[in-house]
């Protein structure tokens, strides 16, 4: 206890936060590692400065929030590392009319939510018609005036545009706050653990407001964007 009394009297209090820091740190991670069983496998575990209390990709505009929802929720595509646009719930191919007003997705098949429901165009509707109305999300602008349409093979999605825009696919539907969200999403207060279709999902027994959020796995996850060789 001496030598731990002399220790503490050289240590200034900068030091010693940052010791006591670490250690908090280490206990957190160490928490939520065993609390891993049952999850699918290893959990995601984030460490970030403050808690924005809010992960609904409709709801929020948050940075931080992006940043965490991102490994929950998808969006139609997204932009490889040679910045070409691919698909990742839609087909790598769209088409945009003559004029440009006009683009239509077709989405890959076999692709779920978290809660069980089917990725459809009829989802893919909602989801953006959601969005809209929230009017809280940065692309809020984007999508005024733009019309979403399921058609009737349930696999093609027609975006009927204000105006010509032929950078929508880019702009808007490779946005991280795009994500599609399961159209069996209950609208409630609170943090807005919404179910989509990434490799892990919100799990509301494992969020400590203002200390950790862990994501659990989502163990039926087979639809990873091209570009990653571990396709599991």
């Amino acid at each position: 206890m001496k030598r731990v009394g002399r220790w503490l009297a050289r240590v200034g209090p900068r030091q010693l936060i940052a010791i006591l820091t670490l250690v908090w740190l280490m206990f957190t991670l160490g928490w939520l590692v065993a609390r891993s069983d049952g999850m699918g496998g290893r959990p995601l575990v984030i460490v970030w400065g403050s808690d924005p209390g809010a992960y609904d990709p409709h709801r929020t505009s948050n940075p931080v929030a992006q940043d965490v929802f991102r490994h929950v929720c998808q969006p139609l595509f997204y932009e490889d590392e040679s910045g070409t646009v691919r698909g990742l719930l839609a087909e790598d191919a769209f088409q945009y009319s003559n004029d440009g007003r006009q683009l239509s997705v077709s989405l890959r098949p076999g692709i779920t939510f978290h809660d069980g429901a089917v990725l459809s165009a009829e989802a893919v509707q909602s989801s953006f018609e959601r969005l809209q109305r929230m009017s809280v999300s940065p692309l809020l602008a984007d999508l005024r005036g733009v019309t979403v349409t399921a058609q009737p093979d349930g696999r093609t999605v027609l975006f009927d545009l204000p105006s010509p825009d032929f950078d929508f696919v880019r702009l808007v539907l490779a946005n991280p706050y795009a994500a599609i969200v399961s159209p069996l999403t209950q609208e409630t207060d609170g943090p807005g653990f919404v179910a989509c279709t990434g490799p892990y999902q919100f799990a509301a027994s494992l969020y400590r407001p203002g200390h950790s959020l862990t994501l659990a796995r989502y163990a039926d996850y087979g639809w990873p964007p091209a570009m990653f060789d571990n396709r599991g």
